[in-house]
């Protein structure tokens, strides 16, 4: 749950286990006095949309999922959204691949330039570019442990 801009609405953004044609990132305006849940936006498209990130400074989500590589088997990959602060729609930016094993997190770093995922079947950690437009880059480097 991110306060986007002051004079903003508070959204909260949840991720779920979803296939694509269901909605698996929902939009909530979070009212901190009632705890209240308005529904705002959904997105869908995604397998498993389960763990997600802010970036508050520039209005982006980043949203972990799974898909199949070209040899049907399970691989990591993410999403990026640009979030209209006012209303808290969702534009879908890109997808990219991540790892090549299932994902169980992501993390944008410090400085905000860099996606970093883990995959806890493959035991490894993968980091992607930030691009300008907020969309991720291909995958830079991967770490096996």
């Amino acid at each position: 749950m991110s306060m986007i801009q002051e004079k903003s609405p508070k959204l909260a953004f949840i991720g779920s286990y979803a296939e694509t044609s269901e909605p698996g990132v929902y939009v909530c305006q979070y009212n901190e006095f009632t705890g209240e849940l308005q529904l705002l936006d959904t997105a869908s498209g995604l397998r498993n949309p389960t763990f997600l990130d802010v970036d508050v400074e520039t209005n982006r989500l980043y949203v972990l999922m799974d898909q199949q590589d070209a040899n049907g088997k399970r691989q990591g990959a993410a999403a990026a959204y640009d979030v209209r602060p006012d209303d808290g729609a969702l534009t879908l930016l890109n997808k990219v691949a991540t790892l090549p094993a299932p994902t169980c997190h992501l993390k944008l770093d410090h400085t905000r330039r860099f996606l970093v995922s883990a995959s806890y079947h493959g035991g490894m950690i993968g980091l992607s570019p930030i691009l300008a437009d907020g969309s991720i880059g291909e995958l830079l480097d991967i770490h096996q442990h």
